[in-house]
């Protein structure tokens, strides 16, 4: 399925002067069969991966985009340091080849292994249904056009369509086993999560050139965050604000909370007793005093006072509230 990642980790493996094949393996009909040899007792090393796409040719896919990821092991860790090789397939069979130089160390033999992580690409002649997308509106002052027969026009982003790989996307994450292709300057601006994430990687070499994991959110759910940030995409409907201001306060993406908050400001869809905690949970205070001012009846207190919300709420919120039913009383 598009946008889902192939994924292949070899057992460690050992190395040496001879040219061999080190691992053949099978993974979703994608083949693949790893060879390579010791040039010298000083290095450099070669390396050889064939892959066979064939079924997958025929099941309608192109190709493949992705990297693998070779790296010294056992006793042998400091030969050379991890590397990332991108790779784009295309053929029925093809080779990727890489020569590395090792630390310059003398050796007859050495432990390596290696990981793949491939995206399938979709071939574009070919018509594929792809998972549908949830439903957006438009952000800021734009209005949406309106046809002869009254009923307003949408216009939906492809799903999945923002990380696949471009010049722009320098960095890879991998959410719920999904290959994200993303901008590592353009996330660090906006969150102070990801900021501290790249800063941690950079500080450590070995770690420069691997993926970033991120195990604790669903795909879906952070495609909608990340389109809450991206310029001209469409934002979330207010169906997902709940949801999209917990992910912003997780990954501490405060502009996404204003937008939530302006968008709020400006609906009807939510009871008062619901912006009161969203207001106050995430720290909006525009929101929070708009509803506070919408509490101006006795049955809007009452109801209230019945819903699950009221509980929740800080006790200085509960102590405005106060005031605000003091002055209706």
């Amino acid at each position: 399925m598009a946008n889902d990642v192939i994924s292949y980790k070899s057992d460690p493996k050992i190395i040496d002067m001879k040219s061999h094949v080190l691992d053949s393996s099978t993974r979703n009909s994608l083949k693949c069969v790893w060879s390579g040899f010791v040039m010298e007792k000083r290095g450099p090393i070669t390396f050889s991966w064939t892959f066979d796409l064939q079924e997958w040719k025929n099941a309608g896919y192109s190709g493949f985009t992705g990297y693998i990821l070779v790296k010294p092991v056992l006793n042998d860790q400091r030969a050379f340091p991890p590397i990332q090789i991108g790779c784009d397939l295309s053929k029925s069979v093809q080779m990727v080849t890489r020569t590395l130089k090792t630390d310059g160390e003398k050796r007859k033999s050495m432990g390596v292994m290696f990981e793949y992580y491939l995206l399938p690409i979709v071939n574009p002649e070919l018509e594929i249904v792809l998972p549908k997308a949830p439903e957006f509106i438009e952000v800021g002052p734009a209005t949406p056009e309106v046809s002869s027969s009254n009923e307003v026009s949408e216009t939906v982003v492809s799903y999945g369509d923002l990380f696949l790989p471009s010049e722009k996307n320098d960095t890879i994450l991998v959410v719920g086993a999904k290959l994200l292709y993303v901008n590592k300057e353009y996330l660090s601006y906006y969150s102070d999560y990801f900021e501290a994430l790249f800063t941690s990687s950079e500080d450590n070499e070995e770690n420069l050139n691997l993926p970033y994991s991120i195990d604790d959110v669903e795909y879906e759910d952070f495609e909608l965050l990340i389109r809450a940030i991206y310029p001209d995409i469409k934002f979330p409907s207010d169906e997902c604000f709940p949801k999209l201001l917990d992910l912003a306060e997780h990954f501490k993406m405060p502009v996404v909370t204003q937008k939530v908050e302006n968008q709020l400001l400006n609906t009807t869809k939510y009871e008062i007793h619901e912006l009161l905690l969203m207001a106050d949970k995430y720290r909006m205070p525009r929101l929070l005093e708009r509803a506070i001012l919408m509490m101006n009846s006795t049955e809007k207190a009452k109801k209230l006072k019945a819903s699950a919300e009221l509980a929740e709420l800080s006790l200085e919120t509960k102590g405005h509230l106060f005031e605000r039913l003091i002055m209706i009383i």
